[in-house]
């Protein structure tokens, strides 16, 4: 039961997807956590890291921000094309307070902020100036993003 099918439940006759999902989020702390600490120490060669996946699949603000709380490591964590959770983030157009990109932007540690997208080869603060999926570009993402390391700014020849 991969950490895709917390998002994607299929309905049955008598339950609907919306109820499947409110009652895992009602027990994330308590049930779903402790599990994905046992899940996260196999090696993820083939599957989302935890905060990917629920960035990828539109969890809760509220689940990403209790998710990074409970495992701060995860903000440092790359998928196996050497993606970070702020790169899924920007592209998927995390707005900055209500989403956790506040949180994972705390998480992150400088070289991970100073690091090309490896699909687009821009910075993270331009993949978010660019816009995402969701909710298109968030000014304020990008000014924490860009003062998060002025000097990218340098490094990528805006003067």
């Amino acid at each position: 039961y991969g950490i895709g099918g917390l998002f994607t439940t299929t309905t049955t006759s008598s339950v609907s997807n919306q109820e499947v999902q409110s009652k895992i989020y009602d027990n994330w702390d308590r049930i779903v956590l402790p599990a994905l600490e046992q899940v996260m120490a196999f090696p993820h060669d083939r599957q989302l890291p935890i905060l990917q996946a629920l960035v990828a699949n539109d969890a809760p603000p509220q689940i990403i921000k209790r998710t990074i709380n409970h495992f701060p490591e995860s903000t440092k964590t790359a998928d196996i094309f050497g993606r970070y959770p702020i790169d899924l983030a920007v592209r998927h157009g995390l707005v900055w307070w209500d989403s956790g990109m506040k949180e994972m932007l705390k998480g992150s540690n400088l070289d991970i902020i100073e690091r090309k997208d490896v699909l687009t080869g821009l910075y993270p603060f331009m993949v978010a100036a660019l816009g995402g999926k969701k909710n298109g570009y968030d000014v304020e993402s990008v000014f924490h993003l860009i003062n998060a390391n002025p000097t990218l700014l340098r490094w990528s020849g805006v003067n």
